[in-house]
């Protein structure tokens, strides 16, 4: 991860040499996160930082997020969870993926809590807390109809069956995933609900999580104990159809490196994919797919320069990318002139359509590719 904390100014572009940067509002993270506290009501509400907190970077929102009152974190790995835990001391910090024996030191010298997915990571944390000689705290995860990670109603009943076990790793906390709450799917939604209260019973009193993003809108019967939201938290619409009720942190820009015009019938790009119809101005820009940005995106995607639209033409390049920006008036077009490649113009959901993905997948990708930097620290 390349993080710069140069100036927040536009004017800052010029010292980024060729470089494209994502630009992440932390105020934006710790407003969103709020709005959904809000939100869960009495329920405690989570912070899912997995992804590098969707491509945002880990380190800084969660701390962002723990200044707005987070106090219990999902990371994806053991790896992630020790990272996590050299600058949230006092955080619970939980790990999705589950544990590994081989992982036994980390957890416990992390203190990282994991997220038991099946009869064989019961077991192993049980015999970790045996060796140890003393309990280790637990969460249970039920598989409700992701059909993924978690326990499935046979495995329930199993557990039921060997509450013995829960003595040595009391379960602080039974969760569940729903699968279609951004689908708006409410007959699939209510059959996991009253599918994990099933699973549940018998077991020894914990709180309870069901609600992803999606789910902290479909009311009270879905909030429980806690909430677990991840791709609200980073803008991503968790209101599937309707307006997004979340501000979007991140921005990326890319400077421009040359233009040139070019003559009717000219071929931009690699294999002469796209022709030019009539003479244009060609702008290349520094962004490509080593910098997240896909290529699923030629000729189908748009950016903006200085407010003026402007399309992607030909392929995109490991490096580069071709726009024409014939629309664009040439005091714009200088080379350093920023493009906005996502922002208030292009939003995380117009890149992943022409991209044809998800707004997931854009963001963690344009993270991980291009250098960041953080305003509203």
């Amino acid at each position: 991860m390349n993080e710069s904390h140069s100036s927040p100014s536009g004017q800052g572009l010029h010292s980024l040499v060729n470089q494209a940067e994502m630009v992440v509002d932390l105020e934006a993270v710790r407003e969103n996160y709020r709005r959904l506290s809000a939100l869960a009501g009495q329920a405690d509400c989570a912070a899912v930082v997995k992804g590098d907190a969707y491509g945002h970077g880990m380190i800084a929102c969660a701390i962002a997020l723990r200044q707005a009152g987070a106090k219990t974190f999902f990371v994806a790995t053991a790896n992630d969870g020790v990272a996590l835990r050299t600058v949230l001391q006092e955080a619970t910090i939980c790990v999705l993926g589950g544990f590994l024996p081989e992982e036994t030191e980390a957890f416990v010298g992390s203190n990282l809590l994991p997220v038991l997915n099946s009869r064989n990571q019961i077991e192993e944390w049980h015999k970790a807390a045996h060796r140890l000689g003393r309990p280790l705290d637990s969460i249970i995860h039920f598989d409700t109809g992701m059909n993924r990670l978690g326990l499935l109603a046979d495995d329930a009943a199993w557990l039921r069956e060997n509450l013995s076990l829960l003595s040595r790793i009391p379960p602080l906390l039974y969760m569940s995933h729903l699968s279609a709450a951004d689908d708006l799917d409410f007959e699939r939604c209510e059959f996991q609900r009253k599918a994990f209260l099933k699973a549940v019973s018998g077991l020894p009193a914990a709180k309870l999580s069901l609600a992803n993003s999606a789910g902290v809108y479909l009311g009270e019967d879905y909030l429980f104990g806690m909430v677990r939201p991840g791709k609200a938290t980073f803008g991503i619409n968790p209101l599937t159809g309707r307006k997004n009720p979340m501000l979007q942190p991140a921005s990326v820009i890319a400077p421009i490196i040359q233009v040139k015009t070019m003559r009717r019938g000219s071929p931009v790009g690699y294999s002469s994919t796209y022709r030019l119809v009539e003479e244009a101005k060609i702008a290349t820009v520094a962004i490509g797919y080593a910098n997240g940005y896909s290529r699923a995106g030629s000729s189908r995607a748009t950016v903006f320069v200085q407010g003026f639209a402007a399309q992607v033409v030909g392929r995109v390049s490991m490096d580069l990318l071709t726009v024409d920006v014939s629309a664009v008036p040439d005091w714009a077009l200088v080379p350093g002139s920023p493009v906005e490649i996502l922002g208030p113009n292009v939003r995380d959901h117009d890149l992943a359509k022409a991209c044809g993905t998800i707004e997931h997948e854009v963001l963690i990708s344009l993270g991980h590719g291009c250098a960041r930097r953080y305003v509203n620290e």
